[in-house]
């Protein structure tokens, strides 16, 4: 008679969750946000200002202000995405809505014969990233297995022998040269938002500076689900969650140099990041089916081996930034900006909460990762006095060295969710229209993020190199509302 066996192994989670330099990358880039006037020209306001997204940009721009405004800029999100795996094709979206941007700045104007046009003050919260988005990966007639990618000693191997996925002294759930389907989910939710508190002045609307302090706020969720079916009959499942909270703080300086009313040429420096950061963790592992001495699965046995949830706490810091910027007036019919962001993702940094570094981590953040740019270009064109109309393209250049998928790289992921993105360049592309009278004003935008990533469901261990080709649109709209005063 077939009968059904539970049993449950459990491993402590404080150790098992090693961070690594994907996870570091994770937290150290930022998206196309803002207000929707700023989005509408692809965020490239760096030697614009008077928006309250460029305050997170170049804090000079708070100077460009010549009087007071408070707005809110909420944001409709739809991330699509498509999944190729060796042939096997899926897809998935998710929508999202919530806050983008909102502040006040307030100007205060000298009234003497200072050179000092006026001071301003400013506090600004602005959506850096969305994480927001549903992956799925499937794959038929594979003849590479998740365990054939194990390290070892680690603790997603452990878990695979309490399982008896891998026993020498049984016959393994999974027999060699075995053929499975597999199939991967991958729910994705959170985000990182900044708070500027920034201060400048107008220097005879000659110079402008500005500086910033910054908070940012870190909330990521992760739920993973793996499953592979053997063609002979078993099974296994692998869940994983994991969710990462915690604040982050950083300085900002900039200028904008006018050396002529048409031109306005502009620097900042952001100085790195400093988080401190909790990981929440729990992971699940069973397997279906023993085979008997003849490789036949007639007991239908449930083996499951488990972590204990125990938080994990650590520290990050993230690249410096800098920022050069250009605009020109066009007369009285618009304008053109141009940004461009300079970063060494291998100066990323992690260590454990007394401070010490994790060293196998870093150095593979200086193997993996290379000194990257980002390009930002934008027009605003006037319609009448009233009404102007607005588009942008980014340009986000890889964080990834070329030569990491080049050869047979071993990268390691410590914690029992062994899938990694292997993000490639990323464009994105804005259109929007504004509507402003001399008190309140109306903007919308439109934007649309096209972003490449290789998925690897497993260790690249053995140099295996399976991945699959993940297809990533994200169509944001936002609109701004605001008054002046």
């Amino acid at each position: 008679m077939k009968k059904t066996i539970l049993a449950v192994f459990l491993f402590s989670a404080f150790g098992l969750m090693g961070q690594e330099a994907f996870d570091a990358l994770r937290y150290s880039q930022s998206e196309i946000n803002g207000t929707a006037r700023s989005i509408g020209m692809a965020n490239a306001f760096g030697a614009l200002g008077g928006d309250l997204t460029a305050l997170g940009i170049n804090p000079a721009g708070i100077a460009v202000y010549r009087s007071s405004e408070i707005s809110f800029s909420p944001i409709l999100s739809i991330a699509g995405l498509n999944s190729d795996f060796k042939g096997s094709v899926s897809s998935d979206s998710k929508v999202g809505f919530g806050a983008n941007n909102f502040g006040v700045v307030g100007s205060y104007r000298t009234y003497d014969n200072s050179k000092v046009a006026n001071y301003n003050f400013g506090v600004t919260y602005n959506r850096l990233k969305n994480f927001t988005r549903n992956v799925s990966v499937i794959g038929l007639n594979r003849p590479v297995s998740l365990l054939d990618n194990l390290s070892p000693g680690s603790t997603l191997e452990n878990m695979a022998w309490e399982t008896y996925l891998l026993d020498d002294n049984y016959n393994p759930v999974l027999q060699e040269g075995e053929l499975l389907d597999n199939e991967q989910y991958a729910i994705e939710k959170g985000s990182i938002g900044e708070w500027n508190f920034s201060m400048g002045f107008n220097y005879n609307y000659l110079l402008y500076f500005g500086a910033s302090l910054g908070v940012q706020s870190v909330n990521y969720e992760i739920d993973t689900y793996y499953k592979e079916f053997f063609d002979e009959g078993g099974s296994m499942e692998l869940w994983n969650w994991l969710k990462t909270s915690g604040t982050g703080i950083n300085g900002k300086i900039g200028l904008i140099f006018r050396p002529i009313p048409e031109l306005r040429l502009g620097f900042s420096y952001h100085t790195p990041t400093y988080y401190s950061l909790r990981d929440d963790y729990d992971a699940c592992l069973s397997s279906y089916g023993m085979p008997d001495e003849n490789n036949i699965v007639e007991d239908r046995s449930i083996w499951i081996s488990e972590t204990e949830p125990d938080p994990v706490y650590y520290q990050l810091e993230t690249p410096q930034l800098f920022v050069i910027s250009a605009a020109a007036q066009l007369g009285q019919v618009g304008l053109l900006s141009v940004d461009y962001e300079r970063i060494d993702y291998r100066n990323i940094r992690m260590r454990n909460s007394s401070g010490y570094p994790f060293a196998d981590v870093n150095e593979d953040i200086n193997k993996f990762f290379r000194l990257g740019y980002k390009l930002r270009a934008g027009t605003e064109i006037r319609l009448d006095k009233q009404f102007c109309f607005r588009a942008g393209y980014a340009f986000y250049q890889s964080p990834v060295a070329n030569h990491i998928e080049k050869g047979n790289t071993v990268i390691y992921t410590p914690s029992t969710a062994p899938q990694y993105f292997m993000e490639k360049d990323a464009h994105t592309a804005s259109l929007g229209f504004g509507y402003r009278t001399g008190v309140f004003f109306f903007d919308l935008a439109f934007v649309e993020q096209f972003r490449t990533e290789h998925f690897y469901p497993y260790y690249n261990w053995n140099g295996a190199g399976e991945y699959a080709n993940i297809k990533t649109n994200t169509a944001n709209i936002v609109c701004s509302l605001g008054v002046k005063f």
